[in-house]
C-alpha cells in the first residue's frame, strides 16, 4: 500500500452578538475609529472586546464566547504528499 500525507485546512466560523455601552459623548466615527484600531489588534472576540475596553467602551452584558459549537464549517484539502518508502 502507498502512503499519503494529506495537509488540511479546517476553518470554523462562530457569530458573536456583543452589547457594549460607550463613554457619554462617543460619536459614531470615535466608535468606528475604535473598533477599526480593535479588530487590527485582535485574533478574536475576547481580545477586540479587551482593546475596546482601552477606549472605555465596557460589556452592557456577558456573550457567548464558547467555542463548542461553531455556526459554520469548512475544510480542504490543500496539499497532499507521497511517502517514499523505497
Amino acid at each position: 500500500m502507498q502512503k499519503v500525507i494529506l495537509n488540511f485546512t479546517e476553518t470554523l466560523k462562530y457569530s458573536r452578538v456583543v452589547t457594549v455601552l460607550l463613554p457619554d459623548g462617543m460619536t459614531e466615527k470615535q466608535l468606528n475609529e475604535s473598533i477599526d484600531r480593535a479588530l487590527t489588534r485582535s485574533a478574536n472576540v475576547d481580545d477586540v472586546v479587551s482593546v475596546l475596553q482601552k477606549y472605555n467602551i465596557t460589556l452592557a452584558e456577558p456573550y457567548d464566547s464558547s467555542l463548542d459549537s461553531p455556526d459554520d464549517t469548512e475544510v480542504d484539502c490543500d496539499d497532499y504528499d507521497f511517502v517514499d518508502e523505497g
